[in-house]
Formats: C-alpha cells, structure tokens, sequence
C-alpha cells in the first residue's frame, strides 16, 4: 500500500552464533547477483545446519547455498573469499549498536519526524498492526 517501508540491515550475532557474519557476507555477496531474498530465505531455512559450526565448516555449504541457487559461483566465492562485504556487514553491525539494538529480531517503527517505537524480539502480527493503526490516524 506504500504505508510502510522494511529495510533490513545486518546484525550478525557472532557471540552465539559463531558463522554469523560470513553468513551476513554471503548474503551479501548473493545480493551483488540479485538474489539478496532467495539467499536470505536459504539461510534461514537451514540455520540449525550451519549456525554453530565454525567458518571453516560453513563456508562450503554457503558457497553451495548459492551454487543450488544458480548464482554464478565464480563472482560469489570471489566475493565471499576476498571479504569485500565485510566493512558493509560490520557497519550494519555498529549502526544497530548505537541505535541500541541488542538482539534480533528488532523493528523500528514510526518516521523522522514523529519518532520511532522500538519492537523487539518475535512479536504476532497484531503488535505491528495496532502500532501502525495508531501512526495512521
């Protein structure tokens, strides 16, 4: 209805989850292909596979995430190796961090010139609904 925008920034969590941020480059690095969403959604997907394995055991496996994905593996292994989206992921990082977020998920909601509500954690849809229902009025 373009009442609402999502904009999603990185906020790896490698204190708990120890591949995290190279999971954040690799979508990254699927985005320079256009296929930011279907990587995303892979990660997720399979996160009880990777996410408390070392780089070195979760790399081949996102690299093969993008292969199954039909990304040109050649460009995505470049940029997953040569770590040229680690600034990026690190920024989302800091930015999260003095925005004051401490865990995912977190939601922003409102605008520049009303301010925003804080909505952490996995919430039903019908916090989101009524926050909004009462920026619209």
């Amino acid at each position: 209805t373009g009442k609402a925008k999502l904009v999603y920034r990185d906020f790896p969590l490698s204190s708990i989850h120890f591949s995290a941020q190279k999971a954040a480059e690799a979508a990254e690095c699927a985005d320079e292909q256009g296929k930011w969403l279907d990587y995303h959604n892979q990660l997720f997907s399979t996160q009880a596979t990777w996410a408390n394995r070392g780089e070195a055991a979760a790399v081949p496996m996102f690299k093969q995430f993008a292969a199954d994905l039909g990304l040109n593996a050649e460009q995505f292994n470049t940029c997953l190796d040569s770590g040229t989206v680690q600034q990026e992921v690190q920024k989302d990082f800091q930015d999260g961090l003095s925005a004051g977020v401490s865990g995912t998920p977190t939601f922003f909601i409102g605008n520049d010139q009303d301010g925003y509500t804080q909505i952490v954690g996995a919430q039903p849809y019908s916090v989101f609904q009524s926050l909004l229902s009462s920026l619209a009025a």
